[in-house]
């Protein structure tokens, strides 16, 4: 098949994907089964997204193991040509029978590999659906973490050749010829170190995602803050994620840290589990034994709609004495000072057309009343609905601290610049100077998908809330 037509054939099955899932997400859109649609057809472009990205890798990556068919020199592959002749320097000629078999053995060993990697990363989704249990399943470990790589590889890859192309501009108008062209030469090398800073990274991050989250400890300053509300321990846990990744035993280990920490509320603020009750109930049950004199408190994130039967979760939460603010707010009394703790739906919410279910932060806030003695505290799994809400004077001036998640940090480093593109707030305590309202952003204490996470990125946060020094 020339490259011309599987480009073709590319451009064809993409506007076919588009036009059925578009399709059926307009005969289904007043129905159940929208979430659905919209999971398989975002799961479809994204497969689309990862044949580029795969066939990017394959080529960038394949001639730095192909071995010359009719001299058997090596291309180049410094690390393995020194791993079979570690006495021999690269380009010399493969003279014998034996060291001939040996090298194009290996050759198309590492091919396989190569091919086998990218494979896995193709079938990651299905393990949302499949061998799904209390605990996380290898094989969806696997297939997980080779997403990861590819996520890094595909970054890593596309800098080296922009680079390169850059510098082939510079040698055609013959600026820093010599330069360039040692840059030229070296090409294969430049490919080896994207793909093992790309190794180092997801094995840094592996590493962090499977440690224990880090407890990061904020002082939180209040304006007009009554006596009865100093020192207020709120224990802000977001991004739970449990599901092919993420099981009981991990949950449990989060719920004996967060119990620990003898918070007066607890917070969860949303994507709780990416899968369903029947399925990851067992895994989530843990949550039952969290402990906090003024309850536990819970509001969706966007990973609740995705899987469109979030209502299931709600009542599995309250089962577990865990009260979801479902655009609505509870008053808790502390000595003669009221808290007023509101929650609303994710933003994600309306478009996702779970019935029943969109942000309403008017709604939510109703009944709430900033005086002296009383504090208002929102819950709001994205950064960019605080922002919303912030801009919306009338409400917002109103609001003493608002919690949230939904950004990762980041996650991986690779997507650290687009998050803080895409979000109105990224990670930690942030003032907004119109309204004076303190918003906090925890990069959550799981990850989503792959099992890896920036270094000291998996958190549970302990807010205490103080007054705030006067300037």
């Amino acid at each position: 098949m020339s490259v011309s037509q599987a480009v073709s054939g590319y451009l064809i099955a993409a506007l076919l994907t588009q036009f059925l899932f578009g399709s059926l997400r307009f005969i289904f859109r007043e129905t159940y089964a929208y979430p659905v649609m919209v999971r398989i057809h975002t799961f479809a472009n994204l497969q689309l997204v990862m044949v580029i990205a795969s066939y990017f890798i394959w080529s960038q990556l394949k001639p730095a193991i192909t071995v010359s068919e009719s001299n058997y020199y090596l291309n180049f592959n410094p690390l393995i040509f020194w791993f079979i002749y570690p006495s021999v320097s690269d380009g010399v000629r493969v003279e014998t029978n034996f060291m001939r078999w040996r090298t194009v053995c290996l050759d198309d060993i590492v091919k396989a590999f190569l091919l086998l990697f990218l494979i896995l990363t193709h079938i990651w989704f299905l393990y949302f659906y499949i061998r799904v249990g209390e605990e996380p399943d290898f094989l969806a470990m696997v297939s997980l973490t080779a997403l990861a790589l590819i996520i890094h590889l595909t970054a890593f890859l596309t800098i080296v050749v922009c680079f390169h192309r850059i510098c082939r501009i510079f040698l055609a108008f013959n600026i820093a010829p010599d330069f360039t062209r040692h840059v030229l030469e070296k090409a294969m090398l430049h490919r080896g170190i994207a793909f093992f800073a790309a190794v180092i990274l997801v094995a840094g991050g592996l590493y962090t995602a499977m440690s224990a989250p880090s407890i990061v400890n904020v002082d939180v300053p209040i304006e007009n803050l009554s006596d009865a509300h100093q020192g207020l321990k709120i224990a802000l846990i977001t991004d739970v994620h449990i599901g092919p990744s993420v099981g009981r035993s991990r949950v449990q280990h989060i719920v004996g840290l967060t119990n620990e920490l003898n918070p007066d509320i607890i917070a969860i603020s949303g994507d709780l589990a990416d899968g369903f009750v029947e399925n990851l109930g067992v895994a989530a049950s843990p949550l039952r034994f969290l402990k906090a004199p003024y309850g536990s408190y819970f509001v969706t994130g966007n990973h609740e709609y995705i899987h469109g039967r979030v209502d299931d979760w709600l009542k599995f939460l309250r089962n577990c004495g865990i009260k979801p603010l479902h655009n609505e707010n509870v008053k808790i009394s502390i000595n003669d000072s009221s808290l007023c703790l509101a929650g609303v739906d994710d933003l994600f919410a309306e478009s996702s057309r779970v019935p029943g279910h969109k942000m309403d932060y008017k709604k939510a806030l109703k009944g709430c009343s900033n005086t002296t003695n009383n504090l208002i505290i929102l819950l709001t799994h994205q950064p960019n609905a605080a922002r919303l809400v912030l801009n919306d004077k009338s409400v917002g001036t109103n609001i003493d601290l608002i919690l949230s998640g939904h950004t990762h940090g980041g996650q991986m480093y690779v997507f650290v610049p687009l998050v803080y593109v895409l979000n109105a707030f990224v990670r930690g305590l942030y003032r907004d100077p119109e309204t004076g309202t303190q918003v906090y952003v925890s990069a959550g204490v799981n990850y989503f998908g792959p099992p890896v996470k920036m270094f000291f990125s998996c958190e549970i946060i302990l807010l205490k809330l103080v007054k705030a020094v006067s300037s």
